[in-house]
């Protein structure tokens, strides 16, 4: 063998082991946003079970102002959220909806009526608004990893690599 193809060689050796650690680093960052994906997604569905759990205690709280309200009533009557679940990211998006409405016609009703229970309601509007702040705060710390994982996923060299294994992109909470 010739200096030239023993040089060759050598640099294509070094070639090849330069990808493989760029691959190794690319798995090992999205390995890492994947398991803070996941406990951001189970801290969300933590989140939307205790609001849930808010909104029931204030459904107890106004009981007779609350009767002539068809959204909250629906609510109440279908026990919705009442056990925690490690819910998708999409089903997390619809239920922050659901309940957040369900928490606006509390809030009107509290605005329109003389509250007799004031102190106890409000305790519960305040223990819900910190629950949406946190949920908040957890669901950008979500979007920061995806974000992250994204970026390792979609790296230039590896991605197709990725495909071969089907790993998917993953979707933010807007």
């Amino acid at each position: 063998m010739e200096k030239w193809q023993v040089i060759l060689i050598i640099v294509l050796l070094a070639i090849l082991v330069i990808y493989f650690v760029y691959l190794f680093i690319s798995f090992f960052f999205m390995s890492a946003f994947s398991k803070k994906i996941n406990i951001q997604n189970k801290t969300l569905s933590l989140l939307i079970f205790q609001k849930a759990k808010v909104l029931y205690s204030l459904g107890s709280y106004l009981e007779k102002y609350i009767e002539n309200n068809e959204k909250i009533a629906n609510f109440l009557k279908e026990n919705k959220y009442i056990e925690y679940k490690d819910y998708d990211i999409k089903d997390i998006r619809n239920i922050t909806f659901e309940l957040d409405d369900v928490y606006k016609e509390f809030k009107t009703i509290l605005i329109n009526n003389k509250i007799d229970t004031y102190k106890e309601v409000s305790m519960d509007f305040n223990l819900f608004e910190d629950l949406d702040k946190r949920f908040f705060i957890t669901s950008q710390i979500y979007n920061s990893n995806v974000v992250g994982f994204n970026y390792w996923r979609n790296l230039k060299f590896t991605k197709f690599v990725k495909k071969i294994f089907r790993i998917k992109e993953k979707e933010t909470i807007i």
